[in-house]
């Protein structure tokens, strides 16, 4: 009788195991198939690549407005022109949309030397000018890019007209100031928004 039992229950996880292995390759399978198929929807850029430092950046450009939103990725996002799509979708009727994808980014050709604010901003605008897209610009970026979009308004005031900020990264300011600080830069990115359109859209 216990021998009876425990052929039933070997042969029970035999077959457990088996069903298990074998849904694991279909999986498998299914992914490999699954990759080559996508692999070959991003062949191609979505956006122009231009040379900057010798490297090719990733420049993708959408509408006709009169304003020009440039927006700029935070730390580790995989495809800034995939990850801001939902937003700017809704913007593209009224403005002019451009997203740059820093070097290690997207499209773009990696990066591994200087990231310093200094040499991020320069390739920027280096890129923007090689896409044939002038200023002003309204900077809308997204976390650290607040750091770059920031350090960018200070050297050249000029190119930017106005900042839009995602959950953007602020300078450190002493803890006794930050509640009054962000109170003052919500409401003047609340007038900001106001300008550029309706409100509704940021939302």
């Amino acid at each position: 009788m216990l021998k009876r039992i425990f052929i039933f229950i070997l042969k029970t996880i035999t077959w457990l195991v088996g069903v298990l292995a074998l849904t694991l390759l279909a999986i498998f399978l299914y992914h490999r198939f699954q990759i080559a198929q996508e692999s070959k929807l991003i062949e191609k850029p979505i956006g122009q690549l231009v040379e900057v430092e010798g490297k090719k950046l990733n420049v993708y450009t959408a509408g006709k407005g009169k304003k020009t939103l440039v927006f700029l990725a935070g730390l580790g996002t995989n495809a800034p022109v995939l990850d801001f799509k939902a937003l700017y979708s809704k913007l593209e009727d009224d403005y002019r949309i451009v997203v740059v994808e820093r070097l290690g980014y997207g499209y773009s050709d990696d990066g591994n030397d200087d990231r310093s604010l200094d040499r991020q901003v320069e390739q920027t605008r280096t890129a923007l000018k090689a896409a044939k897209i002038s200023g002003p610009y309204v900077l809308v970026p997204h976390s650290i890019a607040g750091l770059e979009t920031i350090h960018w308004a200070n050297h050249y005031p000029e190119e930017v007209e106005a900042i839009i900020g995602l959950d953007m990264t602020m300078p450190h300011t002493d803890v006794a100031d930050q509640q009054k600080f962000y109170g003052s830069y919500q409401t003047i990115q609340m007038g900001e928004n106001a300008r550029l359109g309706s409100p509704a859209d940021f939302l």
